[in-house]
């Protein structure tokens, strides 16, 4: 079950012409080096930290959450869900529905640039 799944993955990916799009390209590469970037800018700065940090920042009461350091992956494992998510679907609808395709992936860029904005205010708000 689960190799056939695999290579139903694996036939969506590499048979469709939406591999060759630099539209598609420029966003996945935008969207991964972003979760890269923030994945070694939170083992850098939080790694050695033992305490709390703040999670969530709320303009009417402040810091509102906190947590311990490594609960800042949850950020970076939501954007790569996002983008494996988006552009799973976006191979598959691109030869039908090509504006949908770009949709979804342009949607997945705006995601994960977001994640990064909001993660570089709460290392702001951290340090």
């Amino acid at each position: 079950m689960i190799t056939s799944v695999w290579d139903r993955l694996q036939g969506l990916v590499f048979a469709s012409p939406a591999k060759r799009d630099k539209v598609f390209l420029v966003s996945l590469c935008l969207g991964l080096a972003l979760n890269i970037c923030l994945i070694g800018m939170y083992l850098f700065l939080f790694s050695a930290s033992a305490g709390f940090v703040a999670l969530r920042y709320n303009i009417f009461f402040g810091i509102s959450l906190f947590g311990r350091w490594y609960n800042f992956f949850w950020f970076s494992g939501a954007g790569l869900a996002v983008l494996a998510v988006n552009f799973l679907l976006a191979f598959h609808f691109y030869l039908k529905q090509r504006v949908l395709a770009y949709f979804l992936v342009g949607m997945a860029a705006v995601f994960n640039l977001s994640i990064f904005i909001v993660s570089i205010f709460l290392v702001y708000i951290n340090l």
